[in-house]
């Protein structure tokens, strides 16, 4: 199509992923125990294959949610130690607003993987609240988040 702009989407996405990259490499660039070569080799293996890659952020930190088909990824640096005797929690949050309990994180590592419970499909939000135990519906204050779809699509 003449004047359309291919270039510029295609562009954000191998940004995206350069970042990414750089960063899981960096962040494991140190590491010698076979345990975190697996998980540098999973990371790696999940960037190359995914099909969208989006930033999370918030007060407690930063990290990408990598998506392939309805299966997704989070990956984080350095997220901040939740407080005694709490965790991380994290959602899928669907287009009604309703939030799928999508897994957790205890004790955050300097390079923290964990594998999203559920289908990211249907999801509009990427969301990661601070819980005292692992819940059905969030009670705590969302410190992490990312729009997956456009409002209202």
């Amino acid at each position: 199509e003449p004047g359309r702009r291919w270039g510029v989407p295609r562009l954000r996405f191998d940004l995206a992923l350069g970042v990414a990259l750089a960063f899981v490499l960096v962040g494991a660039w140190g590491v010698v125990s076979n345990e975190r070569l697996s998980e540098r080799e999973q990371v790696l293996r999940a960037i190359a294959s995914a099909d969208a890659i989006h930033r999370v952020e918030g007060s407690a930190g930063a990290g990408w949610l990598m998506v392939r088909g309805d299966a997704a990824m989070f990956l984080t640096e350095q997220l901040q130690e939740p407080p005694a005797g709490r965790l991380y929690e994290l959602w899928l949050i669907d287009r009604s607003g309703r939030p799928i309990p999508a897994g957790a994180i205890e004790r955050p590592a300097d390079v923290t993987i964990v594998a999203v419970q559920g289908s990211v499909r249907d999801a509009a939000m990427f969301a990661v609240t601070i819980e005292p135990s692992v819940l059905e519906l969030p009670t705590g204050p969302r410190v992490l988040a990312a729009q997956l779809r456009p409002e209202g699509s």
